[in-house]
């Protein structure tokens, strides 16, 4: 058994080079998007490391970055709601 099919039993479920390739894409330009301290434009960045001929290719991996962004907005909320049972208390 390869390494992406140790991987895959480990996790659970098929793991493929792309779908890594595909994470680094997206957790990078959300980490740089983030960073204060780096300096130039995370989508070149990321275009670059892809190897993508145009930045639009990556400009994709945005639309990602926001679903995940809703993602963690809403499981906050939940969270918070969870705290504060049904919103009567004061």
């Amino acid at each position: 058994m390869g390494l992406f099919g140790e991987l895959s039993k480990r996790v659970g479920f098929p793991v493929t080079a792309h779908m890594l390739r595909h994470t680094y894409a997206t957790y990078t330009l959300a980490a740089l998007r983030k960073s204060p301290s780096f300096m130039g434009e995370p989508l070149l960045y990321v275009r670059d490391r892809l190897g993508h001929s145009d930045v639009q290719t990556t400009a994709e991996y945005l639309h990602l970055i926001n679903q995940l962004e809703a993602q963690l907005v809403l499981a906050h909320e939940d969270f918070v709601d969870g705290i504060f049972g049904d919103g009567n208390a004061a």
